[in-house]
């Protein structure tokens, strides 16, 4: 069976072209719905690009914030620590003079009298007095209370290098008594030259 079309040729031509616009109107609009998707999907990623720009830089503030903190700590530490050495070189050399004096009168005898008593860290210790002698010892005694006084001054810990750079006879206070000097070096230092020999027995 043969189909006839009766309408006119203008008309056919017009609803071909109406065909056709709706075609274009249809992919224009899903070309623009794609773009919105696309546009939508890269506005999305964008913002979260953003939001880790923005939380890097919150990260890195409070970073630089603990390196300054940590760097204040490390300086005040340094500061401490110059202060530290500069007090342990001050007291390298320091010598506990209370404590040698403590420790000579604990082992003084009674019979020893001190005048003088100096010391230096190079030179050590120079100790002067007297001691005793007596009128009615006989045979005579000598120098023994100064050897004595020796004795116990090498029991002190901080002397070493004890000696005797003199002892004689004299008269103390109306009384008979031997005069005597004695040097002692402290240790962990270098010993002064020695004295000359201590003069023969009055």
């Amino acid at each position: 069976m043969t189909k006839v079309n009766l309408l006119p040729r203008e008309v056919l031509e017009k609803r071909k072209s109406e065909k056709r616009f709706f075609y274009l109107i249809g992919g224009l609009a899903v070309l623009i719905i794609l773009f919105l998707g696309i546009y939508s999907f890269g506005s999305i990623q964008i913002r979260k690009e953003e939001k880790r720009v923005a939380d890097l830089k919150a990260e890195n503030e409070r970073l630089n914030k603990a390196i300054a903190e940590h760097q204040v700590y490390e300086k005040r530490k340094a500061e401490l620590q110059k202060t530290q050495d500069i007090v342990s070189t001050a007291l390298s050399g320091e010598i506990a003079w209370h404590k040698i004096l403590n420790e000579i009168s604990m082992v003084i005898p009674s019979n020893i009298w001190l005048r003088e008593f100096t010391g230096d860290i190079l030179e050590g210790v120079t100790c002067k007095g007297y001691a005793q002698d007596y009128d009615f010892d006989t045979p005579d005694l000598g120098h023994k209370p100064v050897a004595e006084w020796i004795v116990r001054i090498g029991e002190i810990k901080a002397f070493s290098s004890i000696w005797l750079s003199y002892s004689q006879k004299t008269k103390f206070s109306e009384q008979l008594a031997i005069e005597f000097e004695i040097l002692a070096q402290l240790k962990g230092e270098k010993p002064a030259s020695a004295p000359t020999a201590p003069p023969a027995n009055n």
